[in-house]
């Protein structure tokens, strides 16, 4: 029973938290950008920006900064190392909402 209601009281925390927020602490307070990349993009261009910001994914975002969808390392290795292609011959391309499915198209 103890075990619930700290269960509980956990979630109501994280229930009025921002993702906002949750980059901030991460940056040490600082105010922190969110990472995107346009589905526009190359698959390459994607990987050197994660490598560089030593993060594992960026949200991909449209030409008005609407998210649309997720590109993460998983999901390079998944559907271009694996499959064969080339990451400077494919561009990022999102779904229609936000979520961690993202595909990939040639040019």
């Amino acid at each position: 029973m103890q075990k619930a209601a700290k269960d509980e009281k956990d979630m109501l925390v994280w229930k009025d938290i921002t993702v906002q927020q949750i980059l901030d602490q991460k940056a040490g307070g600082q105010p922190a950008k969110l990472a995107t990349v346009s589905p526009k993009d190359t698959v390459y261009n994607a990987i050197k920006m994660m490598s560089a910001a030593h993060i594992g994914a960026l949200v991909v975002a449209d030409e008005t900064s609407t998210p649309v969808g997720m590109i993460s390392e998983r999901d390079y290795l998944n559907k271009v190392i694996v499959r064969g292609f080339s990451s400077k011959d494919i561009s990022v391309k999102g779904t229609p909402r936000f979520t961690s499915r993202t595909h990939f198209s040639p040019h």
